[in-house]
């Protein structure tokens, strides 16, 4: 980390407590970036703001029909790279006053550092939403949809959603529905959704299952006009990298009884496969709860 000039006395210490303190919320608080959404496959090459990644592809080879009395054709297959740039930084640079935290008895650096991390997580997760709303295909848009709680609309939206899935061909297996608040009012009033039990899959947002959905709670989906957007798709869809790349605790701050607490992180992504994306923009049916059951 570069010495501030303004601070000659600075001398920053990477601090582990303070990293992984730093880590375990965000992993607990990602909707969208969370893996089994996301492709994270190539994050460990990350360095730094203004990386490119660069993922290969590969098409797919043709089926033909075989006949003996012919020779065989031999197909080349296509090559070709897709790149995306980590250019999204967010920082936290806050000061720990010595004598408050002494005279009060508190140790209030675990706290704050987790509040830093359940902001960073947001910003984490809002970038995604965006992304993945952005980049679906046209032809998978269902467009505006009123949900009429009673009548079990979120049911018949899902069973659209899938239906566009199905017809690009993306695999049954691993697929993900992103909701808001509305969304899941409705969906966790309808008998069929298998709901969550895990610890984890909580953690995480994920209510429960259904139409070979995960269903996953995420309250940074994206909004337009009231209506929000419901997302499905598969992680093979949105290539996503994030490093944390600077965690520092200052020794004393020049002129302060305090110590100065740093991190940065750094991500990007893109949408690679937006045939295997869906949405919908919903909004529930005038005078309908959005005060999810119990």
């Amino acid at each position: 980390m570069a010495v501030p000039q303004s601070i000659p006395q600075w001398d920053p210490v990477i601090g582990p407590v303070v990293a992984s303190a730093l880590m375990q919320p965000l992993r607990q608080t990602w909707a969208f970036a969370q893996e089994g959404v996301t492709n994270r496959d190539f994050e460990g090459e990350i360095r730094g703001k203004g990386d490119e990644v660069i993922v290969s592809n590969l098409g797919r080879p043709t089926i033909r029909k075989y006949d003996e009395s012919e020779d065989m054709v031999v197909e080349d297959l296509e090559f070709g790279d897709r790149k995306f740039k980590i250019d999204q930084g967010d920082y936290f640079n806050f000061k720990i006053p010595l004598v408050s935290s002494v005279q009060s008895g508190l140790d209030v650096k675990p706290d704050a550092v987790n509040e830093a991390a359940e902001g960073m997580a947001e910003q984490v997760d809002t970038y995604i939403g965006k992304l993945m709303k952005d980049g679906v295909k046209a032809s998978n848009k269902l467009g505006n949809t009123e949900i009429d709680i009673d009548k079990k609309d979120a049911y018949r939206v899902l069973v659209a959603l899938r239906q566009k899935l199905n017809t690009t061909h993306v695999p049954k297996t691993d697929r993900f529905v992103m909701v808001g608040p509305d969304m899941e009012a409705a969906l966790l009033q309808d008998d069929r959704l298998d709901k969550a039990v895990n610890n984890t899959n909580i953690l995480n947002g994920e209510i429960g299952r259904l139409l070979g959905f995960r269903i996953i709670s995420a309250p940074t989906v994206p909004t337009i006009s009231g209506r929000e957007t419901v997302i499905a798709g598969h992680p093979m869809a949105t290539a996503f990298g994030y490093q944390i790349t600077e965690v520092a605790e200052s020794t004393m701050l020049p002129f302060r009884f305090a110590r100065a607490i740093t991190g940065l992180q750094v991500y990007g992504g893109a949408v690679l496969r937006p045939e295997a994306l869906a949405m919908a923009d919903i909004q529930l049916k005038t005078g309908e709860a959005s005060t999810p059951a119990a």
